[in-house]
């Protein structure tokens, strides 16, 4: 877990794709070293979407929260280890 780092930004601007009021999104990006296998993946993207719809749906009751988990496989290129 040493090697986890994340970041959060919220947005104070947004439209939901209908432009209805009352809606907002989380949009958890996971960028990992190459190597991990689908199932893997899976089951971490099943885990994190549970987590955030019992953590953060029962925080804010008054807008309706789609959630989306995005996989990103770095490459070395991609990848600057500082210590």
């Amino acid at each position: 877990l040493e090697a986890v780092k994340s970041r959060a930004s919220k947005l104070e601007d947004y439209c939901s794709g209908d432009g209805a009021p009352g809606k907002g999104f989380v949009y958890l990006c996971c960028m990992m070293m190459p190597g991990r296998s689908d199932a893997l993946k899976q089951g971490l993207q099943e885990l994190l979407l549970k987590f955030l719809n019992d953590h953060i749906s029962a925080c804010n009751r008054q807008l309706q929260i789609h959630f989306a988990v995005h996989f990103v496989e770095l490459n070395e290129y991609q990848v600057l280890i500082h210590e």
